[in-house]
């Protein structure tokens, strides 16, 4: 009776207990005096990074690291959410995962055992395109809903996964577009475009360094995915153009990239089909899939996920105009223009539109398999996309932790099956000789697939394989890798499928963006595909080493020192000269051939002199 009467005093202090954590944290509305999402009003990237601060001392369901500092010097912030006990040992189910994702020395018994102990694990990015405001907004309501409500529902989701969110891929460009439409709102100039890039250096292309990482931001999230924690899923929340459908979620269109398993196209329909069942069961309208966005190009963050084994998924909601509310002219049912698509020219004519007008009426409200419900225009706001956005966020965090074990067992299988179909051959192995034309190029291009997680071998000896000999020094990437899809994709030459090959009507003609990223052709590096095994002396690198320079001195007549010579082989001697150029230095290019100490200089060499 005793210990019975103890249980009870036990459940309701800790339901107490939850229930006054639930009390103390405001509410995002009462936090910024505004609904989220209401007409006209933004949430400035500050006052969210407080919100989340504030939820995660409060809650201990929540974790928020600052990862680092966005280009411009914001902090850039990851939310880790989770089960109170999965929160305490977080160190040892990242350990689980990545031992998952490089399961060389796991066999299938062994894995089962660690996905027993483990906890499948999400990342979701929001807004690395600025002007997308949407899901950051939307943010705010996801994190105070799961660290403070106490139903089944979001107990599942605690209990069994682990939750990582990035309420802003681009911190820099939230504050940008944030400040300016808050300067023109309720002005003739509130629906104008920011004059200037939302991302310092890549505006709205950040979106397509997901391959070579030249940006702080990339390598951020690129670190969480590859180096520390090897989720199972990951999910980018976009907006589009408000034209069509209201939102996009997977499958993807054909064709798809022949180098993906194809576990991850199961992965992305179970997934994809989640979101869409809740957002038909919530009666919303416009849900379209299997069109639009292919499964072949790669630039994308989410879509690198899937030669590393991990499900990666896009939602695409349609935008309003920032946060005020867009008009649209109605369509009837069953209403198709045999050419959706708009040409450059309607839409150079759409942006010297009015923009107090309506726009056009949707040119496709067809219903079949992949558009049952079409969207037929009227009023479109902010708060329809952070809607769209919840249903569609809290479906893949149920379905998450639903189909942990599944998702977990594939994610380690698929890296099982790339190391075996490695050690096969064919390709066996890629092999870069030291002797390049630009030994940077050649450092920096193993520097970021290392950095994405692949790894890297030096060879100690010459070694030869099929009759051509390989000094000592040349880097060697090996295919019998977890990553194996990731390398060989990222190597080989692409060939874009042709639609006349495919049933009709199945695959997009036109390739959806880029169709080619062959690293060596991109860089001018000198690589050999190997086909068949062979025996080498390797060592596997820890680090990429950048690659040895030198300057050469070039003296006067009197031999007085001259200044300094650069060969212009480099693509790095850009960069040196522009630092040169901001130190104070006097840089001049060579306008004829030169002779030094038996080398010569061709034409185009920077010659570089300090001012006096």
């Amino acid at each position: 009776m005793l210990r019975r009467t103890l249980r009870l005093v036990i459940v309701l202090l800790v339901l107490a207990t939850l229930s006054l954590q639930a009390q103390t944290i405001a509410t995002p509305e009462e936090f910024v005096g505004h609904p989220i999402g209401a007409d006209k009003k933004l949430v400035r990237w500050e006052k969210i990074v407080e919100y989340f601060q504030l939820v995660a001392r409060a809650s201990d369901r929540v974790l928020v690291e600052e990862l680092g500092k966005s280009t411009l010097g914001e902090p850039f912030i990851l939310a880790i959410v989770s089960a109170p006990a999965n929160l305490q040992r977080l160190e040892a189910l990242k350990e689980i995962q990545r031992q998952l994702a490089y399961p060389y020395a796991l066999d299938e018994a062994a894995a089962d055992r660690l996905i027993a102990r483990g906890k499948p694990v999400l990342l979701i990015t929001c807004n690395i395109h600025a002007s997308e405001i949407g899901s950051n907004q939307m943010s705010l309501e996801l994190i105070h809903r799961l660290a403070t409500e106490n139903s089944p529902f979001i107990q599942n989701i605690l209990d069994n996964m682990v939750f990582l969110l990035v309420p802003s891929f681009n911190p820099d460009g939230q504050i940008m577009v944030v400040d300016w439409y808050n300067k023109n709102v309720d002005t003739e100039h509130e629906w104008s475009s920011m004059p200037w890039l939302y991302h310092k250096y890549t505006g709205h292309d950040n979106n397509r360094d997901a391959f070579m990482l030249t940006q702080v931001e990339s390598q951020l999230v690129t670190k969480l995915l590859y180096q520390d924690w090897f989720p199972q899923v990951y999910l980018d929340e976009h907006q589009m153009g408000a034209q069509a459908a209201r939102i996009f979620v997977p499958p993807f269109q054909d064709p798809i990239n022949p180098n993906v398993d194809p576990v991850i196209w199961a992965g992305n329909n179970l997934l994809g089909f989640a979101m869409n069942a809740a957002l038909h069961d919530k009666g919303l309208t416009g849900i379209a899939h299997g069109q639009m966005f292919t499964a072949w190009w790669r630039g994308a963050f989410l879509m690198e996920a899937w030669w590393h084994n991990i499900v990666g998924l896009l939602t695409e909601v349609a935008s309003a105009r920032m946060a005020s509310p867009l008009e649209q002219e109605k369509a009837k049912p069953g209403v198709l223009v045999r050419r959706p698509e708009m040409t450059y020219e309607e839409f150079m004519e759409a942006l010297e539109r009015d923009p107090t007008k309506p726009i056009p009426a949707p040119r496709d409200t067809v219903s079949r398999a992949n558009y049952p419900r079409p969207w037929l225009g009227g009023t479109w706001r902010l708060r329809d996309i952070v809607d769209y956005e919840l249903v569609a966020t809290y479906a893949l965090l149920d379905a998450v932790a639903n189909h942990g074990v599944t998702l977990m067992k594939n994610h380690y299988l698929m890296g099982r099956r790339a190391i075996e179909k490695g050690k096969k051959g064919d390709p066996y192995a890629y092999v870069f000789p030291p002797e390049q034309h630009d030994p940077g190029a050649l450092a920096k291009l193993l520097e970021v697939v290392h950095f994405a997680g692949v790894e890297v071998h030096r060879a100690e000896q010459a070694f030869k394989v099929d009759d051509k000999e390989y000094p000592a020094g040349s880097y060697v990437i090996l295919l019998a890798q977890p990553f194996r899809a990731y390398v060989k994709d990222l190597l080989e030459v692409q060939k874009y499928p042709d639609a006349k090959q495919m049933p009709p009507g199945t695959m997009r003609e036109r390739p959806y963006d880029v169709t080619g990223w062959t690293l060596p052709l991109q860089m001018s590096v000198k690589v050999v595909e190997v086909k068949k095994p062979f025996e080498a002396e390797l060592t596997k690198l820890d680090a990429i080493s950048p690659a040895p320079g030198r300057f050469v001195r070039a003296e006067g007549r009197r031999r007085a020192p001259y200044g300094y010579l650069i060969c212009p082989k480099a693509n790095n001697k850009v960069i040196a000269s522009n630092r040169l150029l901001k130190a104070g230095a006097e840089v001049y290019w060579l306008t004829e051939e030169v002779t030094l100490d038996n080398a010569t200089y061709p034409v185009g060499t920077l010659l570089v002199r300090g001012r006096n």
